[in-house]
C-alpha cells in the first residue's frame, strides 16, 4: 500500500473517532481525569521520540548503496515514526469515546494535529 494513502486514511479514522465520540456522551462510565493527563503524557514523550528515532534511522538509510534496500528501509522507518506518532492520536481518540470531556477533546484534536505536522511520511528523494 503506498505511504500517503496509509497517512491520509489513520487521520480519517482518527477524526471520524473523534467527530462520532462528541455526538455519543456516554454518561455510564466514568473514568478520573488524570487519564487526560496520561493521553497528553503520551503525546510529549511518543511524538519527540519518534521525530528523533526518525531522523537517526534517516542517517543509515542515506549511507546505504543498494536502491531497492534503501527503499524498503526507509517505508520500514516512515511506517515506524506514523506508527509511533498515531498511538496518541488513536489512544485519546478512543478515551474520548469512554469519558468525553473537554480536556480528553483537548488532548484528542492536539494528538492529531501533531499527526498531521509530524506523522506525514516524506519522499526517499528528500534524504541526503
Amino acid at each position: 500500500m503506498n505511504l500517503n494513502f496509509k497517512y491520509y486514511s489513520r487521520i480519517a479514522i482518527s477524526a471520524l473517532l473523534i467527530l462520532i465520540s462528541s455526538f455519543l456522551q456516554n454518561t455510564g462510565t466514568v473514568i478520573p481525569y488524570y487519564v487526560s493527563t496520561i493521553a497528553y503524557l503520551l503525546i510529549v514523550i511518543l511524538v519527540p521520540y519518534a521525530v528523533w528515532q526518525y531522523k537517526k534511522d534517516r542517517k543509515i538509510v542515506a549511507e546505504c548503496d543498494d536502491l531497492k534496500t534503501a527503499e524498503k528501509l526507509f517505508e520500514k522507518i516512515t511506517m515506524k515514526k506514523m506508527t509511533l506518532v498515531h498511538i496518541p492520536s488513536g489512544l485519546t481518540a478512543i478515551l474520548f469515546i469512554i469519558q468525553p470531556t473537554e480536556s480528553m477533546l483537548y488532548a484528542a484534536i492536539t494528538s492529531l494535529l501533531l499527526f498531521v505536522v509530524f506523522g506525514k511520511p516524506e519522499k526517499l528523494s528528500d534524504i541526503d
